[in-house]
């Protein structure tokens, strides 16, 4: 069963490609089948904000994000990740929330 919104994280960057973790959070602890892998997002302190509109300007939020956490003098302390709060379908008109989250050291 699912527990939340689809998230993906993106685990490395780099000149022209990203390595991306694409998951669905689940109510009980599932074994790995197949393709699929169980996994877990880290927890801990975070800087977050919610993105309103289509996914093109969600590198503009992602870099809100950081530029508050350099001026904050903080630390980031893992890989980023989206919550895509709302159904594509539900909003055709591309007024979609996503949540940022940037995970930071203790």
């Amino acid at each position: 069963t699912f527990a939340g919104p689809p998230y993906a994280r993106y685990v490395a960057f780099g000149p022209g490609k990203a390595t991306i973790e694409a998951g669905m959070p689940i109510a009980e602890k599932a074994a790995p089948s197949g393709d699929f892998q169980t996994g877990s997002l880290p927890a801990g302190p975070a800087a977050t904000t919610i993105h309103t509109g289509d996914y093109q300007k969600l590198s503009d939020a992602h870099a809100a994000v950081e530029t508050w956490i350099s001026e904050q003098t903080l630390a980031v302390g893992g890989a980023p990740w989206e919550w895509y709060v709302d159904d594509p379908t539900d909003f055709p008109n591309g007024d979609w929330k996503t949540e940022i989250i940037w995970p930071l050291t203790n």
